[in-house]
């Protein structure tokens, strides 16, 4: 698999936030755990340096003890030995500065990281805050539409309502006129007082 595919697999999807989150305190986890490996690994490296130190000093001491006895040859075998664990001794500081150093850089990069998280959350809960506002302004906006345009129909249609319901006064209003009229021209005609 290539660097690419690899590095496309394991990185965090924008598209969904909380699957995103997700995988950034996944990879915050990682960070941490490389950490205590890292630091588990240094406490063995200094307990091995620490031992060959002890162990260069006991040689060290056999090779005094050695001439003082006057045998020059098992003094500088024991100052080889001395010299074997001192340079093991060297080499396992060296280690242990290696790892002191990468987890220094690790804590750097996860407090970068942790910041960015925190970055993420307080952008989101911004955005999801605006989503809903503007969605709430939306709603509100469709319910004065819709307010307007019912307070206009409704409106309207009393309005109508109420012309007819003049219309017809009216037109009881004339025809009980004119059934008056016709009614007083019959009585006239008749003689009907």
């Amino acid at each position: 698999m290539g660097i690419f595919r690899r590095t496309a697999k394991n990185a965090p999807s924008e598209d969904d936030p909380a699957q995103f989150l997700q995988e950034l305190l996944t990879q915050v986890g990682t960070v941490k755990q490389a950490i205590g490996d890292l630091e588990l690994s240094l406490r063995s490296v200094r307990d091995d340096a620490l031992r060959e130190e002890e162990a260069a000093h006991r040689a060290y001491g056999e090779a005094e003890g050695a001439l003082c006895d006057g045998d020059e040859s098992r003094a500088r075998e024991c100052l080889r030995t001395r010299g074997r664990h001192s340079e093991r001794a060297e080499r396992l500081h060296e280690q242990s500065r290696f790892y002191e150093q990468k987890i220094a850089d690790l804590r750097v990069a996860l407090d970068s990281l942790r910041e960015h998280v925190d970055d993420y959350r307080a952008d989101k809960r911004v955005a999801e805050s605006r989503l809903s506002a503007a969605v709430a302004r939306l709603a509100l906006e469709k319910a004065k539409t819709a307010l307007s345009a019912a307070d206009a129909r409704g409106l309207e249609v009393v309005r109508d309502k109420a012309r007819e319901a003049e219309a017809l006064a009216d037109l009881h209003a004339d025809i009980d006129e004119e059934l008056a009229q016709l009614e007083a021209s019959v009585r006239k005609r008749d003689g009907i007082n």
